[in-house]
């Protein structure tokens, strides 16, 4: 081997751990999905341990430090010290086996976060991170879709008339196959891809876009909506409102002629054999409409319509990604808590329009037990027992349904603020790469996710639900990184 070529290969054996690193995390969000959305204990053990001992490798073998200094390792210490604050709560926490799961959960999250960050100082990690997650998403989407479409092929349980397998939880399903959306559409958007990698990622949106809809989630469809305005204002191009329209357009009009196919949507206890025949005859009218969304775009980004720039101003543009994500966060805050509040609330595609609300009763309840124990809270995992003695008349409820009001009313006001620098840490990584690299496809797409996350945090338990929520924590790593020339 020549002098040439040593470097080149002993660059290749140190950079080896991170691609390693790279392909665990980016793999465990749809690890974690396919085993009920990671929820359970034991998903979460295999994924920390697996990422703890990846970790030790990288530590001995990768380029040193193997963590960026700054802003990474402050949110890594926020993050952790939330993880040992809801570890010392099981000292006070009235159910214990519940308080130490979340101490477990919490765990992993750090060490999938912390070997994310340390993948992510690969830029060619970095720009494979959303291809990888959207790829992910739009395969769990189809298997979704295809246990509604296609039930006697891809059996699943089904146990509610809203979508939620494989990750059992409709509103989960929901901001998974939302994030799905969000990816599909910045990617589309990126004039730096291929013109077939846009076309193809526009497509994806539509699947994911139906799956979304078939979980009947508001608050994932409020999320979304966020996203797109982050994703939209953030580009100075117009292609992905364009692609934005092609993948909508489609996933509305299906949405639309749904209601032709009542099986498909809101039958669960009917024959089988009813939901397969419906389902069949929708199934090839989406799949026309996914081809047909990205026919569209690769028609129209031949055109002078998706090479122009914004029509909004530099300011303007600005202003809307800051105020977007409050803005939307206070609207669906307001109307969960003003809404008509009902303990069962409708399970029909009415639902999307409607103002009947439980929220108002959970955050109630949380609010009520933060101020009784304001600094140090009730116990993680404690407010099941708050509601039952407060109100487990109404109905069981294990959540609070918020991750901040439940921080709040476990962890008090100490949780909170640790919660707080977390949050803090990423939104001043995000700020900083706006000014270094506004043009990052990398940084948009992670912005439009985070942002839609950020706003379903607060109407659910997403949380707890690691197939959800590793897909910002991975993507959040990647905007943390000081440095990014991809």
């Amino acid at each position: 081997m020549n002098a040439a070529g040593r470097p080149e290969s002993k660059s290749t054996t140190r950079t080896a751990p991170l691609w390693a690193g790279a392909a665990l995390v980016l793999l465990a969000p749809f690890f974690a999905a396919f085993r009920s959305g990671g929820y359970y204990q034991d998903t979460q053990l295999l994924i920390g341990t697996a990422a703890f001992a990846l970790l030790a490798v990288v530590a001995v073998t990768a380029p040193w430090p193997p963590l960026p200094r700054g802003l990474p390792l402050a949110a890594v210490a926020a993050l952790v010290g939330y993880g040992v604050w809801t570890g010392l709560s099981t000292g006070w926490a009235r159910i214990l086996d519940v308080a130490v799961h979340d101490t477990d959960r919490i765990a992993a999250y750090v060490a999938v976060f912390v070997l994310a960050l340390a993948a992510m100082r690969e830029p060619r990690v970095r720009r494979l991170a959303p291809e990888v997650l959207l790829v992910g998403i739009l395969v769990v989407c189809l298997y979704a879709l295809a246990g509604r479409l296609l039930p006697h092929l891809v059996h699943e349980r089904v146990n509610s008339v809203r979508l939620s397998q494989p990750l059992t939880y409709w509103n989960g399903l929901g901001m998974f196959a939302g994030f799905g959306v969000l990816l599909g559409i910045a990617a589309a958007g990126d004039r730096t891809r291929p013109r077939l990698w846009r076309s193809l990622a526009c497509a994806a949106a539509v699947p994911c876009g139906l799956a979304m809809y078939l979980t009947l989630s508001r608050g994932a469809l409020a999320s979304v909506v966020a996203g797109l305005v982050l994703c939209v204002a953030l580009r100075r191009g117009r292609a992905t409102l364009v692609a934005a329209a092609c993948a909508l357009v489609p996933t509305i009009g299906l949405a639309v002629i749904l209601v032709a196919f009542p099986d498909v949507v809101s039958s669960y206890a009917g024959k089988t054999s009813e939901r397969a025949s419906q389902g069949a005859a929708f199934l090839p009218i989406a799949a026309a409409a996914t081809a047909a969304a990205g026919l569209a775009f690769a028609r129209l980004t031949r055109s002078p319509l998706a090479r122009g720039r914004s029509p909004l101003g530099s300011r303007a543009r600005t202003a809307v990604a800051i105020a977007v994500v409050p803005c939307v966060l206070v609207a669906a805050i307001w109307i969960a808590g003003t809404g008509t509040e009902k303990s069962k609330l409708p399970s029909s595609a009415a639902r999307i329009a409607s103002v009947e609300t439980a929220r108002g009763h959970y955050w109630r309840v949380a609010l009520g037990a933060f101020g009784r124990h304001p600094v140090n809270g009730v116990g993680s995992g404690s407010f099941m027992a708050e509601w039952r003695q407060r109100r487990g008349h109404d109905q069981p409820a294990l959540d609070a349904h918020s991750i901040y009001l439940e921080t709040l009313a476990e962890l008090g006001i100490v949780g909170g603020l640790l919660l707080l620098a977390f949050l803090g840490t990423l939104i001043a990584g995000i700020a900083r790469a706006v000014r270094a690299t506004p043009r990052n496809p990398t940084l948009i797409a992670a912005v439009a996710v985070l942002g839609a996350f950020a706003v379903h945090l607060a109407l659910d338990w997403d949380w707890e639900m690691p197939a959800v929520s590793l897909v910002p924590l991975i993507l959040a790593a990647a905007v943390l990184q000081p440095r990014r020339v991809d």
